[in-house]
């Protein structure tokens, strides 16, 4: 927060700060992106995938501790391992993908291999298997979220950019709550595969809408804009 203070410039440029809009109740803000064909689907895609990593989230410590007799050691490491993974593909592999494939691919690239990679981990029976499913699950989230963000920015007028992405993170947030208790019932009541089940197809789902819709996103981006905010 200190270095963000004092070294990052402010991304409002002067002739836009005269054009902010009225303040609005944070339900009007809601609908007022949500009316936007340009951005509405980009927001839901954040939200599906978000729901789709909590759910993993929640009941990835439960699921290695029936299956592979976890403790708290190696689930800790295996965490780890994954935010090793997302930090990598955020901080380094995205800015080479992104410039080479373009957004519109990395758009549905990203969910489709976090997709798999969360219905594979349904049937996960060995450390090797788990962390093969857990390290692309990771790859694809690192992919996804940077151009998710970097698409909800370029389709946004400049000063309007900070309300969506407040609206957008907010949905964000809305996931991390309606997930872990969706997951965490899933897995208790159904079967410990479920969750997984469930958030990979909510994952493939967004890589159809993405598929749907890319076409509305400008095929360049600035990588480190979306990788600096990606997850």
């Amino acid at each position: 927060f200190i270095l963000a203070y004092f070294i990052l410039p402010e991304s409002l440029k002067p002739e836009n700060r005269g054009k902010m809009k009225a303040k609005v109740s944070r339900f009007d803000g809601l609908t007022r992106a949500f009316k936007n064909p340009k951005t509405n689907w980009l927001m839901l895609i954040f939200f599906l995938a978000s729901f789709a990593m909590t759910n993993m989230e929640v009941t990835l410590a439960l699921l290695t501790e029936r299956r592979l007799g976890y403790g708290v050691r190696q689930t800790g490491e295996l965490f780890g391992f994954i935010g090793i993974v997302i930090a990598f593909t955020q901080g380094y592999l995205i800015r080479k993908l992104l410039p080479k494939f373009g957004e519109r691919k990395i758009l549905v690239i990203g969910p489709v291999i976090a997709g798999f990679a969360l219905l594979a981990t349904a049937w996960a029976g060995s450390p090797l298997f788990i962390m093969i499913t857990m390290g692309l699950l990771a790859v694809g989230s690192g992919m996804s979220n940077p151009a998710i963000l970097g698409g909800v920015s370029q389709l946004t007028e400049a000063d309007e950019q900070g309300a969506v992405m407040g609206v957008t993170q907010s949905l964000g947030s809305l996931a991390r709550m309606v997930g872990p208790v969706i997951g965490g019932y899933l897995f208790s009541r159904l079967a410990p595969a479920a969750p997984y089940i469930l958030a990979g197809s909510v994952m493939l789902i967004s890589a159809v809408i993405a598929i749907k819709n890319v076409r509305k996103v400008p095929d360049h981006v600035n990588a480190g804009a979306g990788a600096v905010i990606g997850h």
